[in-house]
């Protein structure tokens, strides 16, 4: 076994470079393949920042006629923007569609594999780089989050290109890229809320470290800073006007106040129960457009060589206390710790800690690296593990999960309103998801100008009705006070009010999942 190992090993050496193109193939593959079919339709979040991309790369305004939002309002609580504006370039070149506003996650996602390729060749070798690359493409969180429009999910692509070209800056000694890397920086911050908390705490570890270690200069810092804190400014005064310390902004960039405000979510008091839900993040999601149980989110095994891996990499760290030269280790561990203090304050789940990932894998890689090191049939075990779990994976992802129907996805929906494309009736949809009005307005692409003043909202402050379409949450409902009008279009859910759509002259249709009464 070690004289194959060692073969396998000369020829990664040699031919490194065709199997980095064969595993960025593979992940392109990953992402690209029945990109607008699985998962099937779109969630909620998805159509609203869809939408909100249709409209601002056609008119400069939101849904809700609001001139280039730092941060979007989308259904009350609040939306990051970054994705938005990035899918707003592809709508208008393609069109709004399911795979257009996908795009961005695609390339991004692309990207992301290369950069962790790039970041652990500098600091652990090809070799090592490789390992990383493949683990990380074939992980079940990274397959998922590439393949829908979720805007949090794009904090892991930049937060990994922003610490590649930060520590590129200090290594290679390059002026140049400490305003660039700053600049990454500052722009992950439009990622997802939640950094503005992962990425100050990570800045203050490594800042401290890097100048004890003397590798850096306070006047770089300085230069990294200034391009992060102009983009931050944006933010700052978007929780300024959040706390109504300021009045909202309208200029060439607009801040809102939004309706819900999501500074609830930061819960010090459940710091034991959000412990607990840590095992969303690093065993398995609840939710099941983030995860599959049959395979967790890293493969269950996984998880286990990942605390496998904190734990060598902890000793070897140790045995080299006396060593006093800069540690790429640190690095990853403050990554780690960044992450992980945040979800003390949270409830977690996969994308709300979409951040911890690369640095769970490379503890991952490190564990398997003394496996190597030291037990090669444990080492060939788990990777016989990798390869058979991802292939059966690959085969139930693309297979049964494809066809399954999701909550907070349209469900078809989308295709319904296409479907009827009738503007003289009043129209009525009955469905299980609040917000069902998003998905009327991605489908019909009307200008936010034509609706806005025709938004009616619920004592949620939550729209319930535009133009011709009047929306309602079925189980709201009480059957006794609902009245069918004469001559309208319905779009049901269920068996509601079957009998009197019938004596009332109704005709029903079955569609995707609903049914449709029309005289």
């Amino acid at each position: 076994m070690n004289k194959i190992l060692e073969k396998v090993a000369g020829f990664v050496e040699e031919k490194y470079k065709l199997i980095f193109i064969l595993i960025l193939f593979l992940a392109f593959f990953l992402n690209i393949y029945k990109i607008g079919i699985i998962p099937k339709g779109i969630d909620v979040d998805e159509a609203g920042m869809g939408y909100d991309a249709f409209c601002i790369a056609n008119y400069g305004v939101d849904r809700y006629s609001v001139k280039n939002p730092v941060y979007f309002i989308n259904f009350g609580d609040g939306q990051n923007a970054l994705y938005t504006y990035l899918a707003a370039i592809f709508v208008k070149l393609f069109g709004l569609n399911f795979i257009t506003i996908r795009i961005p996650a695609l390339i991004l996602s692309i990207l992301e594999v290369v950069f962790v390729y790039l970041l652990f060749k500098e600091y652990k070798g090809k070799k090592f780089a490789l390992l990383f690359m493949l683990i990380f493409t074939i992980s079940p969180w990274r397959i998922m989050k590439a393949r829908w429009s979720l805007e949090s999910y794009l904090l892991s692509p930049f937060l990994v290109m922003s610490i590649y070209t930060f520590l590129m800056a200090i290594k290679k000694n390059k002026i140049l890229l400490f305003p660039i890397s700053g600049l990454l920086t500052g722009i992950t911050l439009y990622s997802y809320a939640l950094s503005y908390f992962i990425i100050p705490i990570f800045l203050l570890f490594t800042f401290i470290y890097l100048l004890i270690k003397k590798k850096v200069k306070i006047w770089q810092l300085i230069i990294y800073c200034i391009p992060l804190l102009i983009l931050a400014v944006p933010l700052i005064l978007t929780i300024l006007v959040q706390k109504e310390i300021i009045g909202e902004i309208y200029s060439f960039i607009s801040i809102t106040k939004l309706p819900s405000y999501k500074e609830g979510i930061i819960k010090l008091s459940e710091v034991i129960l959000n412990f607990g839900s840590l095992k969303h993040a690093l065993w398995c999601d609840k939710q099941e457009f983030n995860a599959i149980p049959r395979y967790g989110n890293l493969y269950y095994f996984g998880t286990i060589l990942m605390v496998f891996g904190m734990l060598v990499v902890i000793k070897n760290l140790h045995d080299k206390k006396n060593d006093k030269s800069f540690k790429f280790e640190y690095i990853m561990i403050f990554y780690f710790i960044s992450n992980f203090i945040w979800s003390l304050l949270i409830e977690n789940n996969t994308n709300r800690l979409n951040g911890i990932y690369i640095p769970a894998t490379y503890f991952i890689i490190e564990a398997l690296k003394y496996l190597y090191d030291n037990i090669k049939i444990v080492y060939v075990i788990f990777g016989t593990a990798y390869l058979y779990c991802f292939i059966s994976f690959c085969i139930y992802y693309f297979g049964e999960y494809g066809k399954r129907e999701m909550w907070l996805f349209d469900r078809g929906l989308i295709d319904i309103v296409k479907y009827i494309d009738d503007s003289e009736k009043e129209i009525y949809s009955l469905t299980t998801v609040r917000e069902q009005w998003i998905f009327e307005l991605f489908a019909l692409e009307k200008s936010p100008f034509e609706i806005h003043d025709t938004y009616k909202v619920n004592e949620n402050r939550k729209v319930y009705e535009f133009g011709n379409y009047h929306n309602y949450y079925i189980y709201d409902l009480k059957e006794d006070k609902f009245k069918i009008e004469e001559d309208a279009i319905y779009i049901v859910e269920n068996d509601f009010k079957e009998d009197e759509f019938k004596e009332k002259g109704y005709t029903k249709e079955e569609y995707n999942n609903y049914y449709i009464y029309r005289k």
